[in-house]
């Protein structure tokens, strides 16, 4: 069975560059280049835009380009200009930026973490151990094997911030760093390699579907901040696209609404949105409790950055340390709201 999950979730990644929903093509509206890896639930806001017309409805024609992987990877396709706005994780990359000649700057928050709510990244451990008692609380992995996943990841923050919230250091148990794909997560587990590691959505619900996992913690549960992505721009474009990148964000902000007016359930349009972007069965996207969280209308604080930079830092992960405001610009965002009568 593990074989047949690898080989599936293989093939699901091989083909998300060819697959998806067909970019509508109109010379008429500005086009707006973006990003994002189908896999990935929180990029949802985008999908729904996209399917529901609403960018259309903005006068803009968003082309959307998929890719596998991290979204770090985007981050210098936006600082060229090969892309336009794109949501990316606060990584050490994000803060990195100016040091290395690149004027990105962060304009909206993606998801949110939020009480009822299904967060995107969670600590898996192994279910026999779960059921036999061994592991029930953060303070259980004391002396363990874990795996946090890739330094400056979202899931990599999750660990690190679960051992600090259960007093304990990387030398209180057998961390390792290189589990970053669901073949590596569901080998791991199955095989008793590790006896906890970081993951994130769907396939942390899909490890506790298959038997092999336990939801132990979320950011929601650890972390004072909620290591979510971010959009983000370079000065240049938001400066010669002003009108065309509070388009964008209005038709977000309007999707995030939808979602929230729903609550935290999945309506079967939004089963079907993802299913159709990722190729996930239908089946597969109702194993995760809720779709992400979106409350926040894509508010971005400056002190929720400073608390990104300062983590990845106490790390060594950022060389050179910069204003939070200064890579932050909250004025599109401010626009898109005013015009949609947001306070």
């Amino acid at each position: 069975m593990l074989r047949c999950l690898v080989v599936m979730l293989g093939l699901l990644i091989d083909a998300l560059s060819l697959l998806g929903p067909a970019q509508a093509q109109n010379e008429t509206m500005p086009s707006v280049r973006t990003a994002l890896n189908p896999l990935v639930y929180g990029h949802l806001p985008i999908m729904l835009a996209k399917d529901r017309g609403y960018f259309a409805e903005q006068n803009i024609n968003v082309v959307v380009n998929r890719y596998n992987g991290s979204s770090t990877t985007q981050m210098p396709l936006v600082a060229r200009g090969d892309l336009d706005i794109v949501p990316v994780v606060a990584g050490p990359g994000l803060f990195n930026a100016p040091a290395q000649g690149f004027d990105i700057k962060v304009i909206g928050l993606q998801d949110d973490t939020q009480a009822g709510w299904n967060d995107a990244t969670w600590v898996i451990v192994r279910k026999d151990l779960w059921d036999s008692g061994a592991i029930k609380t953060i303070a259980d992995l004391k002396g363990r094997t874990i795996d946090a996943g890739p330094d400056g990841s979202p899931v990599n923050a999750l660990m690190r911030g679960t051992l600090t919230k259960a007093g304990l250091t990387t030398a209180d148990v057998k961390m390792s760093t290189r589990l970053a794909t669901p073949a590596d997560w569901l080998a791991a587990l199955h095989n008793n390699a590790v006896d906890a590691l970081s993951a994130v959505e769907p396939i942390a619900s899909q490890l506790v579907k298959q038997g092999i996992g336990v939801k132990l913690v979320s950011p929601h549960d650890v972390l004072s901040w909620y290591p979510s992505a971010y959009y983000v721009a370079s000065s240049d474009y938001i400066r010669n696209n002003r009108a065309t990148t509070v388009a964008f964000l209005r038709a977000i902000v309007k999707a995030e609404q939808d979602i929230v007016r729903g609550g935290p359930v999945w309506s079967s349009e939004l089963v079907k949105v993802l299913s159709d972007w990722s190729r996930m069965s239908e089946d597969d996207i109702r194993t995760i409790p809720t779709p992400p969280y979106y409350g926040g209308n894509g508010t971005v604080a400056a002190s929720r950055l400073g608390s990104e930079q300062d983590f990845w830092a106490a790390l060594g992960l950022v060389k050179q340390r910069v204003d939070p405001a200064a890579i932050l610009d909250t004025t599109p965002m401010q626009e898109a709201h005013s015009s949609l009568g947001i306070n």
